[in-house]
């Protein structure tokens, strides 16, 4: 952790914040660092609370903050928000991991369609708590046609197979229901933690909160490889109430690497690991 952004940008708003709120806390204070942001966990009276602060976007807080707005109890409680911190409820748990009880599977199931009941307008990242960022599908898919130009610049496919690649990206399977959900948006092991005690799932990390069809929330659970990650996977899906469309899974599945790779063809590790993906997709479109 970089000692000289803690000492002049973090530490100084955490404590203008705690003098802000007249809060007394105790002075045992935890630090601890992320890809995207920097932590302060700290207790005040009985609650144990955690101060996050963004790294690099604004949207971090804003998307965690819009998710509570609209999702409630299924999101960490918010006590203080501002354009580039929050403080929230320390989530005690284990994550979600291959020994866990099924009756922890099927609170997380059922998390999952409290979270789909709530409909939404659009698709992609949610801008406030009633609309996300592209009106329609059309809006959703236009994000993604550089990239698609980039695969077929790199000579991965044939002309002919380029051609039905892109038919479909641009015309997936359809959903099981073609109403837009608010989704989660990075539902995996490490953003499930549970009880061992009493058996309760809490979702943490709501970042990525947006709209999209229900099996858009299941892509990261059904990318497991090894065969004791993917029961959680099924009994999950199982207990889900709801029928999902598989080819619509395996869609967003391929999505998430054609929305990468622009960003990573600098890399030559990282583009030779997506086409290797990409290829692995190639029966499902040929």
């Amino acid at each position: 952790m970089s000692g000289i952004e803690l000492d002049i940008i973090v530490f100084p708003h955490f404590r203008r914040v705690i003098g802000c709120l007249g809060w007394r806390i105790d002075s045992n204070l935890q630090t601890l660092e992320s890809e995207c942001h920097y932590f302060i966990k700290f207790q005040m009276r009985d609650l144990v609370l955690i101060y996050r602060y963004a790294k690099y976007s604004k949207k971090q807080i804003l998307s965690q903050t819009i998710a509570y707005q609209i999702a409630g109890d299924l999101v960490p409680k918010i006590y203080y928000t501002d354009e580039n911190s929050i403080i929230e409820e320390f989530v005690h748990g284990l994550e979600l991991n291959v020994d866990c009880d099924d009756l922890v599977l099927e609170k997380v199931a059922y998390i999952i369609d409290r979270l789909h009941q709530l409909k939404m307008n659009g698709f992609g990242r949610l801008e406030t708590p009633t609309n996300a960022t592209m009106e329609s599908w059309d809006d959703y898919n236009f994000s993604i046609i550089e990239n698609l130009s980039s695969i077929e610049a790199s000579n991965l496919f044939s002309a002919m197979d380029f051609k039905r690649f892109k038919t479909y990206m641009m015309s997936p399977p359809l959903p099981s229901d073609l109403t837009t959900k608010v989704c989660h948006g990075d539902i995996c092991l490490r953003n499930i933690l549970y009880s061992s005690r009493t058996k309760d799932a809490q979702l943490i990390d709501w970042e990525q909160v947006s709209a999209n069809y229900r099996e858009f929330d299941f892509v990261l659970l059904a990318s497991f490889q090894d065969p004791k990650s993917k029961e959680i996977y099924d009994k999950i899906k199982t207990f889900y109430p709801h029928d999902l469309n598989e080819e619509l899974i395996i869609y967003f599945k391929l999505r998430r690497v054609v929305s990468s790779y622009k960003t990573f063809k600098e890399d030559i590790s990282l583009l030779n690991a997506m086409n290797s993906r990409l290829l692995e997709y190639r029966k499902y479109f040929v």
